[in-house]
């Protein structure tokens, strides 16, 4: 597969296309086959929230042992030629300048395997916007299954009206850490007594990053991802967020009980507040649950703020419920006070997430 581009931001623009058209499992393909393990959450954030811009190219240009990326007429950086040398997991993805940086790089190649990068069919054909090739399920990238983790979650799921799954506990700071690697969370330090660390809620996440670790959830536990450019398809099944009715219909008992807040008409003993929280948050699971067949989902009310998938603003973010630093005016089921709208990428120590799954099967 080759192509000349007349400039640096024709050639961004035609490999952020490529694999935007080829979709989730091309993106995956691409991660894992070209990407550094210490360059992919670089990757992951332009690719998974912004157009990839200039930052792309800093990533190739600064790590010239895995990537070549010149001009064919240096210095002037016109002409750009892009080329992937082979498919058979012995050669590497290169942008050559010439034949003999050609030659040499492929004769490196010849002495050690690595993977090579397919974000499109084999061809010899010139890559440009019309000819961008989707990935076909014989690509695809058999990814492991994380058994352990997938068991870990799947024990705390609860059944809905035989329709779908939703955690028991908010998304804590120690599951967010072993699926992505990181804890962004404000409230590192100085739990309650008695209370783990590890098991307080996630917070500083926005919208985006709560669908991100979704979608990362669904890859390690052998699902598929349910959410493509951020549009949640439901003929998926994998793991999400909550759609706003599924929210409120579980923080009313499936609809049976009339509760000024979830689980109660009183919110002390279901809901860490302004009023009981210290103005933090605390380890999930510690207060009174809503009971729902006998299981219980806890912390609907009050901890952190939830982000959940809008009925009417697709557009917006929503999040719902109220945190420890809200009055029981906030946590009122069904009230104005109890949502709010915002840009999707917003975040905050105020706000976390809890997950869904249509099937865990």
């Amino acid at each position: 597969m080759e192509g000349t581009f007349n400039s640096i931001e024709q050639f961004e623009q035609v490999l952020y296309k490529t694999v935007e058209k080829a979709g989730e499992i091309s993106l995956v393909k691409f991660m894992a086959n070209f990407v550094s393990s210490e360059d992919k959450n670089k990757i992951k954030e332009l690719y998974g929230v912004e157009k990839p811009g200039s930052k792309i190219i800093e990533i190739l240009e600064d790590n010239p042992d895995k990537y070549y990326f010149t001009s064919k007429e240096a210095p002037n950086k016109n002409n750009w030629f892009f080329k992937v040398l082979g498919t058979d997991n012995k050669s590497t993805p290169k942008i050559v300048k010439n034949d003999s940086v050609q030659q040499k790089n492929e004769t490196a190649d010849s002495k050690k395997e690595k993977k090579t990068l397919k974000i499109a069919k084999e061809s010899d054909e010139l890559l440009d916007d019309s000819d961008l090739l989707t990935s076909t399920e014989d690509e695809e990238v058999e990814l492991p299954v994380d058994e352990k983790l997938k068991k870990i979650v799947a024990k705390d799921m609860v059944l809905i009206n035989d329709t779908f799954y939703i955690s028991k506990f908010l998304v804590t700071q120690e599951l967010y850490e072993s699926v992505m690697g990181e804890n962004p969370s404000s409230f590192k330090d100085d739990p309650d007594p008695k209370e783990k660390q590890e098991r307080r809620p996630v917070e500083t996440v926005s919208y985006l990053e709560a669908i991100e670790f979704c979608k990362k959830l669904s890859e390690k536990c052998g699902f598929a991802s349910c959410y493509k450019n951020g549009i949640y398809n439901p003929e998926i099944n994998g793991f999400r967020l909550p759609t706003e009715s599924e929210w409120n219909f579980v923080a009313t008992a499936e609809n049976k009980n009339s509760f000024i807040y979830a689980g109660s008409n009183v919110p002390d003993g279901f809901a860490w507040y302004k009023h009981n929280s210290k103005t933090k948050t605390h380890e999930v699971g510690k207060k009174n649950p809503v009971i729902i067949n006998d299981d219980g989902i806890y912390d609907m009310n009050g901890n952190v703020w939830e982000w959940v998938m809008s009925d009417s603003d697709a557009d917006k973010a929503l999040f719902i419920g109220g945190s420890y630093e809200d009055s029981e005016d906030y946590l009122e089921l069904g009230k104005p006070m109890n949502k709010e709208f915002t840009d999707k990428n917003t975040k905050n120590s105020k706000i976390g997430f809890r997950i869904c799954v249509n099937s865990l099967k």
